[in-house]
C-alpha cells in the first residue's frame, strides 16, 4: 500500500468516526427531548390525580383482610 493509500484511508477513517459520533450525538438530543416531552405529558395527565393523592393523606387506614373459603362459608351456615 503507497503513502497516498494510507493516507486516504486514514482520512476516510476519521470522517467515518466523525460522521459516527455526530449520528450519536443526534439520535441521543432526540431521544433526550422525547424522554423530557414524555415525562411533561405523564405529569400534566395526572397532576389531577395527585392533587387528589394528597388531598386524603393522613386519612389512609391499613388493615389486613381475611376471607375463608366458600366450602367453609356454606358448612357454617347449615349447622344450627
Amino acid at each position: 500500500m503507497t503513502i497516498l493509500g494510507r493516507i486516504l484511508a486514514a482520512i476516510a477513517t476519521l470522517a467515518l468516526v466523525v460522521a459516527g459520533v455526530l449520528f450519536s450525538v443526534v439520535i441521543l438530543a432526540i431521544a433526550l427531548v422525547a424522554g423530557v416531552g414524555i415525562a411533561g405529558y405523564i405529569t400534566w395527565k395526572t397532576r389531577k390525580l395527585r392533587k387528589a393523592m394528597r388531598a386524603v393523606e393522613g386519612r389512609v387506614i391499613e388493615g389486613e383482610v381475611v376471607q375463608e373459603s366458600p366450602s367453609r362459608i356454606d358448612v357454617d351456615r347449615r349447622s344450627p
